[in-house]
């Protein structure tokens, strides 16, 4: 049989994909504005300062004391540390300016990568760079992330603009998933049930991790952990053959593995430790729409994601089904049933995840509460399935029509990374550089800037004292003093 494309071929077409998109998505990250609450959390200011001397919110708990962030500790510490450590690190080699956006870059492609080999290691069930099936499927979900700051792809992108909400989110729920990880390689069989000493104690000190951090991850984290045990259970319940009684019911309990049990329950208490902790944080708004009003905004939010952007996840739930069908259609298969059963827990998890989301409060900058960042844990979930069905679908076909699958997945991506570069000229972030460059060679104070914003969300009107941004920038070598600045506008 004559071949479409050898395997070799196929393989170093594969890496020719993912080193454009890694190389393309740096460039997209390096032009990306670095946009607001910087300057309050690295600097740190005097309000966000509490929660890095309370890492477990003890302060709020015992006084009852509001200060900001008591339940996100890492949220803040990690762009704290990071920020203060690494931009002094390249100012080794390039400017203090170029030295902030390189190491932004750097921390949303690690977020990138990080992700996209995590969630290919759990659909393909190993991480090998020699295995063309592990390497397609890294393609298909790096190309997802959408990079662009201003591509066609967008609205759907997975690493945000600004980088404290990229480490607030995604670089965030990174940790859910690898505290998720050993779970996973239990579920599919690859692993033991039983943990080792050491194992233990990551799981422990990384649930803290998880916890103590972004806005979605101690909910995505309760709300896992409890659909995982309640379905442990419910198998175990059925699986018993004692009367329908008490005693069945906590032996169904028992019958549960012991490092879910464990886990699972002390994350879940963690988690609703770190919810209390959130009624102390001193930004909750302190009007908020009633209840029904919110799930009307959140029904609007929905709508708007899947109808009104044009880039809808429509399109990859469309593949990921026929996928699916075309798999229990021609080769149905244990592994089909299995894959189903994941279709609908993930399903599920979604589901009440979305209809949770209203209880969470309202912010007026997301307004429509259900968008890219609120949605991650179910995009993640979306990626899962689109890639365990194309996996499933590779691994079922044969001779030509296996290549042809695989030769329009490749070029689907490779389509995706081209249409996302698209927007990668002229630059972004431009005004923002060009505005730390002026500021660093201003000789009189107060400067007059371009009105783009400075590290900040909005422009900064005259002040008699220094910015926490104009403090920040003195700090990285970038002015001689903290500035006197405001917009001109």
């Amino acid at each position: 049989m004559q071949q479409i494309i050898s395997k070799r071929s196929f393989y170093i077409l594969l890496l020719f994909i993912i080193g454009l998109d890694l190389i393309s998505s740096y460039f997209c990250y390096l032009q990306t504005p670095l946009l607001g609450d910087l300057g309050n959390i690295v600097l740190p200011s005097p309000s966000y300062s509490h929660v890095l001397n309370d890492p477990l919110g003890f302060r709020a708990l015992l006084t009852g004391e509001k200060y900001v962030g008591p339940n996100r500790f890492f949220a803040h510490w990690l762009p704290y540390t990071y920020f203060n450590t690494v931009p002094f690190f390249f100012q080794r080699f390039t400017n203090p300016v170029d030295s902030l956006y390189i190491s932004a870059a750097i921390l949303k492609l690690f977020t990138q990568l990080g992700i996209t080999a995590l969630l290919s290691h759990w659909i393909v069930g190993k991480t090998s760079l020699l295995n063309s099936r592990y390497l397609l499927i890294f393609t298909l979900l790096s190309a997802l992330f959408l990079a662009s700051p201003r591509g066609y792809f967008f609205p759907m992108r997975v690493v945000d603009h600004s980088i404290i909400y990229t480490f607030a989110y995604p670089f965030s729920f990174f940790f859910v998933l690898l505290y998720l990880h050993p779970f996973v390689g239990m579920y599919q069989g690859m692993r033991s049930t039983v943990l080792r000493w050491w194992e233990h104690i990551v799981l422990f000190l990384l649930s803290f991790l998880v916890v103590f951090h972004g806005p979605i991850n101690a909910p995505s984290a309760i709300l896992i952990s409890g659909l995982i045990l309640l379905v442990l259970w419910w198998k175990q319940f059925q699986a018993s053959n004692l009367d329908y009684s008490i005693k069945r019911f906590f032996s169904a309990i028992q019958a549960i593995p012991f490092a879910f049990l464990f886990h699972f329950i002390g994350l879940i208490l963690l988690g609703l430790y770190s919810f209390y902790l959130g009624l102390f944080n001193a930004e909750n708004p302190t009007t908020i729409p009633s209840l029904g009003e919110r799930y009307v905004y959140l029904g609007q939010g929905v709508l708007k994601v899947l109808f009104q952007i044009k880039a809808t996840p429509l399109p990859l739930i469309a593949l990921t089904a026929i996928f699916y069908f075309s798999i229990a259609k021609n080769s149905p298969s244990k592994e089909a049933q299995k894959l189903l059963k994941s279709i609908q827990y993930i399903a599920l998890f979604s589901l009440i995840y979305t209809l949770l989301l209203p209880l969470g409060g309202h912010r007026s900058y997301r307004s429509l509460i259900f968008r890219f960042d609120t949605m991650l844990p179910i995009t993640c979930g979306l990626f899962v399935l689109f890639g365990a069905t194309t996996n499933l679908l590779v691994q079922t076909l044969t001779g030509k029509r296996k290549q042809q699958l695989q030769l329009f997945l490749s070029m689907l991506a490779l389509v995706i990374v081209l249409i996302d570069m698209n927007s990668l000229y002229p630059a972004r972030y431009d005004c923002e550089r060009s505005t730390f460059f002026q500021l660093s060679k201003a000789t009189e104070e107060p400067v007059l800037i371009p009105d783009c914003t400075i590290m900040s969300w909005e422009t900064i009107s005259a002040s008699p004292t220094p910015s926490n941004q104009a403090k920040l920038l003195h700090r990285w070598n970038i002015t001689q003093r903290p500035l006197l600045y405001y917009h001109k506008k």
